[in-house]
């Protein structure tokens, strides 16, 4: 997803792709916006919270790049103590 809009309820999809977690919508869809058009990278999914985060890599296993916000209101743990 690449317009900064979250993605509640994400439907799996097939290959490599990036994540940016971040809370603030500018961040995270400014984020998605460089690596899309400056890295060249086909998908980049955005997730709001740590529950998005982690329900995407359920989805999608792991993403080849992640750009994390450290200071997100759910807290970091549990992406930290990822598999």
């Amino acid at each position: 997803m690449q317009d900064g809009a979250s993605d509640p309820a994400p439907a799996p999809t097939a290959g490599p792709y990036a994540l940016v977690v971040d809370d603030h919508p500018l961040v995270a869809s400014g984020f998605a916006g460089y690596m899309t058009m400056a890295c060249g990278l086909p998908r980049v999914h955005i997730a709001r919270s740590t529950a998005e985060c982690l329900l995407r890599i359920d989805l999608d296993g792991p993403p080849e790049l992640a750009v994390i916000d450290f200071w997100l209101p759910d807290g970091m743990a549990p992406i930290c103590s990822w598999p």
